[in-house]
């Protein structure tokens, strides 16, 4: 283990960036191949997201690009705001207090006013911020409030566990909502065979994406790999939650198994914080493998793309659960954005991305363990073509491209009103 690892995160990452003011709701827009200029309308992505938080949530993202398409965008969320935005996004950070029940209420009735205020054509919501909607809807019907999911609840046992499942079936079944959108096809599917959602409304499809302009762009940190000691070393990289269901303590163990083999030279990056740390980090000792492994602490989403840069493949080790089988694992599109071929079990939620997404049939420490060194041992030639074939495979899956996907679809919903 590397105690000192803390310390190696730039200062500037961790700082959060000053906040910036309102754009303007009217700009020029394209729709198809015709330019007009006209005040585009509005839609309001009511995502209750916080901005800084870089793990998995940077899906409002895509409202950057809708402006190209069509719409002037709002982004209503909690956090410091990054640092530079385009114009005709508005990001509002609103003040969240945690009080259980009331806190919820509170920002929920915030939310609601802050939306109204902009006299929105379209409010997209997330299933966390339906009473939001809800109040929205009820003030201002000619509104088009759309329901976006991009996750069933995963990792919630016991009482919590049920009681959040119940209010996301009651969110699903509810007749508010006039569409709905989803991170994948698998997870649209299960959806509707349980709530019957493309009998009732309108249904899209966006998932996943990268922020093109952030992630292809060279990295600002070079020096990374040479601060951690990993020149000449094969470097692993997994960045999230690092909680109990994702597979990170088989991978783990077969360091140990690799390590056997006289693999030593292996070292992985874990970025993030979550309720396992303790324990793989308690594991990483028993298998005497804590110095191959470097425990970073969350940073900005600005600096994902050195930390990826300084690695060789990216991990998404994910078990055959129903949480994960239909998910949009963004890690492995920024992953891919960066040239790195990722290693992932053969979920649905894996398949059909990029030849540089190789796929094991599990996550057992000796699947993982052999995969690893099959790439790890790959010609160099083999290994710059995966880079390649990652970077173009990747373009499919920039937030420009599920811009123009959500757009269209946004559209045709306006169109039939």
């Amino acid at each position: 283990m590397h105690p000192d690892t803390p310390a190696l995160v730039d200062k500037e990452y961790l700082q959060p960036p000053p906040t910036r003011p309102e754009r303007s709701q009217s700009a020029e827009f394209r729709i198809g191949p015709v330019q007009m200029r006209s005040p585009a309308p509005r839609v309001v992505f009511l995502r209750g997201v916080d901005f800084s938080n870089s793990i998995g949530a940077s899906d409002w993202r895509i409202a950057f690009h809708m402006l190209e398409f069509g719409f002037s965008t709002t982004v209503l969320g909690r956090g410091p705001l990054p640092t530079v935005w385009p114009e005709g996004v508005e990001l509002v950070s609103v003040p969240a207090r945690r009080l259980p029940v009331l806190g919820t209420l509170v920002l929920s009735y915030r939310y609601a006013l802050e939306t109204l205020r902009r006299s929105p054509d379209v409010i997209i919501v997330n299933p966390a911020v339906a009473l939001a909607g809800a109040l929205c809807k009820a003030a201002n019907s000619r509104a088009r409030l759309v329901l976006d999911i991009r996750t069933i609840p995963v990792e919630v046992q016991g009482c919590t566990g049920r009681l959040l499942r119940i209010y996301f079936n009651a969110v699903l079944r509810s007749s508010l909502f006039e569409a709905c959108s989803v991170i994948s096809e698998g997870m649209l599917d299960a959806l509707d065979s349980q709530f019957d959602l493309k009998a009732r409304m309108p249904t899209a499809v966006w998932g996943s994406g990268f922020d093109e302009a952030l992630l292809v762009s060279a990295p600002k940190d070079r020096s990374i790999r040479q601060r951690l000691g990993l020149d000449g070393k094969f470097v692993l990289i997994f960045h999230g939650s690092l909680s109990p269901t994702r597979g990170l303590a088989e991978v783990v163990h077969s360091l140990r198994l690799l390590r056997d083999r006289d693999e030593g030279d292996l070292h992985l990056l874990l970025i993030g914080h979550g309720d396992a740390e303790s324990r793989l980090k308690n594991l990483a000792m028993e298998l005497n493998v804590e110095d191959q492994i470097w425990w970073i602490p969350p940073v900005m989403h600005e600096a994902i793309p050195d930390w990826i840069a300084a690695a060789d493949l990216g991990l998404d080790p994910l078990p055959d659960h129903p949480w994960w089988r239909h998910q949009g694992p963004l890690k492995v599109y920024e992953y891919l954005a960066m040239g790195k071929p990722v290693l992932a079990t053969d979920l649905p939620c894996h398949r059909n991305i990029s030849e540089a997404v190789i796929l094991v049939p599990d996550n057992r420490p000796s699947t993982l363990a052999e995969a690893i060194l099959r790439i790890k041992h790959l010609p160099t030639q083999d290994k710059q073509r995966l880079s390649a074939v990652a970077r173009q495979d990747a373009q499919q899956h920039t937030w420009r491209a599920k811009a123009q996907e959500l757009a269209r679809f946004l559209h045709d919903l306006m169109g039939s009103a």
